[in-house]
């Protein structure tokens, strides 16, 4: 996942860049390259979060099942999701206008005037992956919370059957669900363009919104990686640790200034 954070941030700095200039539509290099780098980096960050739940769901829910959580399987999994997300955004090449400078934005990426190419792109890029993750997080925290009613009600027939560490494994559910949920408001704006330019041409969106579909992409990204900062508290505690101690080297405290000794006269 944070190849693909990557790469989109350098996708962001070089639309940026060429952003400031008046000849940005004729002068910016291979644009649409630049565009499949935005898909490639948004399609692969909800791929891989779909990766995760996956791998939380072979060892939770299929606990029992060694072979799911062999290293093997994992490797699979990730290579899958490298060349899905590589090979999926390839098709729009080969329509007219798939990926192309969009004036309204000021972005090289999948126009939402070619409804064939967006809509096939947001749904096997967003919809999807968003929708299957959702899922399992909602399979694994409840069969979870039906692990715990289990231990309560001291139901020995099912002892064998119980979920391992099923409260830790609930809570990470409920604030994957959450993060999963802020996430996928990132789409949202494009998706509405999408619709808008399929069932009203006559009548053409605000250029607003075109500015705010693009913002809300690169804002759902960053969003999620303070939640997850947030909600993991190992992560959390290094980084709180790490700043009180450049905190001291910069500004050390009073007590630990050298003083000069008293001249004795």
């Amino acid at each position: 996942m944070a190849a693909f954070t990557f790469a989109h941030a350098v996708y962001d700095c070089i639309t940026a860049i060429y952003g400031f200039r008046q000849d940005w539509a004729r002068e910016q290099p291979l644009c649409a390259f630049t565009g499949y780098v935005l898909v490639v980096s948004a399609a692969g960050t909800h791929h891989a979060h779909l990766v995760e739940a996956l791998s939380r769901l072979f060892f939770t829910v299929f606990f029992k099942c060694k072979f799911l959580q062999t290293y093997r399987v994992h490797w699979c999994l990730i290579i899958g999701n490298w060349l899905f997300t590589t090979l999926v955004p390839i098709p729009p090449f080969f329509y007219e206008h798939g990926y192309s400078y969009e004036e309204e934005s000021r972005l090289c990426y999948p126009t939402t005037k070619q409804f064939t190419t967006s809509m096939y792109l947001i749904v096997v890029g967003y919809v999807t992956p968003l929708s299957l993750t959702l899922v399992i997080y909602l399979i694994i925290w409840h069969t979870a919370r039906m692990s715990i009613r289990s231990t309560m009600n001291r139901d020995e027939n099912n002892a064998t059957r119980l979920m391992p560490h099923a409260k830790r494994e609930m809570k990470l559910a409920r604030n994957l669900l959450i993060a999963q949920g802020l996430f996928s408001y990132g789409g949202t704006p494009y998706l509405i363009l999408v619709i808008w330019q399929k069932v009203a041409p006559q009548t053409p969106p605000p250029e607003s919104l075109y500015l705010i579909a693009a913002d809300f992409i690169s804002s759902s990204i960053t969003l999620l990686i303070i939640v997850h900062l947030v909600m993991n508290k190992e992560m959390k505690d290094a980084l709180i640790n790490y700043l009180k101690k450049y905190q001291q080297r910069i500004y050390p405290t009073i007590g630990t200034i050298p003083t000069q000794p008293p001249i004795k006269n």
